[in-house]
């Protein structure tokens, strides 16, 4: 069963979890397990807008693919060796497990959105 949330209530999570900067706010690919941010996908090169929508919806070995063809990554449901995988939300598997009800209220839409990931411990390096 995937969790529901309006974007108030996601954004409120966010902050709780990893506070106001949502640079540093961690996700985790359903698939694959990858842990990223959007300062992960900005390391990538990434436009700030594009990081922004493409953030927990793909993972973010479909960017290290565009930016680098020979890139690592892993096939769809195989374990992660750390350059994520090719799985998108918009993909033909609904494995998302949240979804926000986002935009105006007048025009709300939903999306599915990966979920939050634990904070790292001190001695892990991502």
């Amino acid at each position: 069963m995937k969790r529901r949330l309006t974007q108030a209530e996601w954004w409120a999570e966010g902050r709780a979890r990893f506070g106001k900067n949502p640079d540093l706010w961690l996700f985790i690919c359903p698939s694959c397990g990858q842990v990223q941010s959007r300062l992960d996908w900005l390391a990538y090169g990434t436009p700030g807008a594009e990081a922004d929508r493409r953030l927990a919806f793909d993972c973010i070995g479909i960017r290290a693919l565009e930016v680098c063809p020979d890139a690592g990554t892993v096939d769809f449901s195989e374990p992660s060796r750390g350059a994520g995988c090719r799985y998108t939300a918009a993909g033909l598997f609904p494995i998302s497990p949240v979804v926000v009800t986002m935009g105006a209220s007048h025009d709300p839409f939903e999306r599915e959105l990966f979920e939050w990931a634990r904070q790292p411990q001190p001695q892990e390096v991502r």
